[in-house]
């Protein structure tokens, strides 16, 4: 199930993210929400991470290195992975970076 944007704000981000606009074409009131050019590329590359895209089809290809978008996938994925408690079977799995998690058999 998908969260609803809260805010106008966020609501704007998600259509200039799938519109593709560069940070120069942002309205104005938007551009003051964020707080640099910099902010903006770490929401698009949030954002695709989050949808699960790859990085030669979406938005980020644009802002950052594939590299630095397959690294940062892996932290999120890494962070959200090792909080999420899977806990009906009870079997847990240790991870290259000591923490464990659990699956479901």
């Amino acid at each position: 199930m998908q969260r609803v944007p809260a805010t106008i704000e966020e609501q704007l981000v998600l259509k200039a993210i799938r519109e593709e606009s560069p940070w120069e074409n942002l309205p104005k009131r938007l551009q003051a929400t964020l707080a640099s050019k910099e902010e903006w590329h770490r929401r698009i590359i949030e954002h695709c991470i989050k949808k699960r895209l790859q990085w030669n089809s979406c938005f980020a290809r644009k802002v950052c290195k594939e590299s630095e978008f397959y690294e940062e996938m892996m932290r999120y994925l890494r962070k959200n992975l090792a909080s999420v408690s899977l806990s009906s079977c009870g079997v847990c799995l240790p991870c290259n970076e000591g923490i464990a998690f659990q699956i479901l058999l």
